[in-house]
């Protein structure tokens, strides 16, 4: 694969401490060229199709942070945030600033249901998925009616509602 013709690795480039690099949109590695991430895409990536879109980052800036002191309030000199140039979330690593992007803003779903083929950012939420889903598992139980949830949140939301709420009493 040459440099982009609109098929190929989707990337974005962001300032580190001046130095530009690359990050691949489907797996977040990092390159400090355009054309590494080029020879990843063709390696890692074979036969995934993604249209290829130059972010304009110039929004994302690296700097020291609050958050970035060390607990004896000395200077962590590695520290640094990165703010998102669409809704200004701050990450302090690219990987999870190039994921947020995907998901949040460019709506990627690279994990997908083989029962429904549904999308997933994260596969972590493909495998809740599966289990609640399709394999119909319940494993968060109420401990007062026994009524069983497939997610934690499911129960503790049932909890409050049912159970803490007077009007339920």
């Amino acid at each position: 694969m040459n440099e982009p013709t609109g098929v190929g690795p989707t990337f974005a480039d962001a300032c580190d401490d001046g130095e530009l690099i690359s990050i691949c949109c489907l797996c977040g590695k990092t390159f400090s060229s355009q054309s590494l991430l080029h020879k990843h895409f063709e390696l890692m990536h074979e036969g995934t199709e993604i249209d290829t879109e130059q972010y304009d980052l110039s929004g994302f800036a690296a700097m020291g942070n609050e958050q970035g002191r060390k607990s004896n309030g000395e200077e962590d000199a590695n520290f640094r945030v990165l703010n998102c140039a669409f809704c200004n979330k701050v990450f302090t690593k690219h990987c999870n600033l190039n994921t947020h992007i995907k998901a949040v803003h460019k709506g990627v779903k690279p994990f997908e249901c083989t029962y429904c083929y549904k999308g997933f950012t994260r596969n972590s939420d493909l495998h809740k998925h599966i289990d609640a889903v399709h394999k119909g598992l319940k494993p968060f139980g109420c401990e007062v009616c026994q009524r069983n949830f497939s997610q934690k949140s499911s129960l503790k939301r049932h909890i409050e509602a049912i159970h803490e709420d007077p009007r339920h009493r």
